[in-house]
């Protein structure tokens, strides 16, 4: 992600590996999945913002299929590096912002998609601002499609306290996972070595992502003003707010007519 909350020299650091070390693999399979989903359940548009685009690679898929897109990142670099990844001839509108603040000035849309961002949101009450943000340029009728790593997610990835992300002659990514069981935090510390004309250098960066509970990520989007389509998990099948056990969960909601 890639919006407004985590520390301005997060992405700064990880722009330039985040598709290397598998940051965007989400985005790449599950882009075309919900989608083809909304599409399955008569949803028709063209015009789409992705929302926390990243390195733009929701941003890509949705443009070369054939939709309007705007794409809205906080982080400079970020948004520098989806378009130096992306055709110049998508016609994608780029956008630096908060999506806190999102505003009809940017136009209205028929889809607004959310990927790998949410879990980066500070507390409940800014969840629910960027949800009004959002209801607010949604056009009436049209989806607004996102996910969320659970609480039991965030938990066993922390379960993983050290991962080799990437190990090659030139480059080699270290990451480091501590779950807080309090604050239902996930610490990510990232340790960078890579080789550049000869030489090796260490960057280093760290970010944190909160659970939400799903039950109450639901009722802040019904507070304003979506309708519940669809709560999916990883194998696209539907699931029970009440009941789910899932690392991950995908949102389809709908702004009334």
């Amino acid at each position: 992600m890639r919006g407004t909350y985590p520390m301005p020299g997060e992405y700064a650091v990880l722009a330039a590996y985040y598709e290397t070390i598998g940051m965007a693999d989400f985005a790449n399979v599950y882009t075309q999945r919900l989608v083809n989903f909304a599409q399955a359940n008569d949803w028709l548009g063209r015009q789409v913002i992705d929302l926390g685009c990243g390195t733009g690679a929701s941003t890509r898929w949705l443009a070369t299929t054939g939709y309007t897109v705007a794409a809205i990142d906080q982080s400079s670099e970020m948004l520098a590096e989806a378009r130096r990844l992306s055709s110049t001839n998508l016609g994608i509108q780029w956008l630096q912002g908060d999506i806190r603040a999102l505003s009809n000035a940017i136009g209205t849309y028929e889809l607004a998609i959310a990927l790998d961002v949410f879990n980066e949101i500070n507390s409940l009450r800014d969840l629910e601002t960027v949800f009004g943000a959002v209801h607010r340029i949604l056009e009436p009728g049209k989806l607004f499609i996102f996910d969320l790593h659970t609480m039991q997610g965030l938990a066993e990835r922390g379960e993983q306290a050290t991962e080799i992300l990437v190990e090659n002659p030139d480059l080699m990514v270290i990451l480091e996972n501590q779950y807080d069981y309090d604050k239902q935090t996930l610490g990510q510390k990232y340790t960078i070595f890579h080789q550049q004309g000869g030489a090796w250098a260490r960057r280093m960066t760290a970010r944190t992502t909160r659970g939400f509970p799903v039950q109450a990520v639901t009722a802040l989007l019904q507070r304003a003003n979506f309708g519940i389509m669809a709560l999916l998990n990883l194998n696209m099948e539907l699931v029970d707010v009440t009941t789910i056990r899932a690392p991950r969960v995908m949102f389809v909601a709908r702004k009334p007519e």
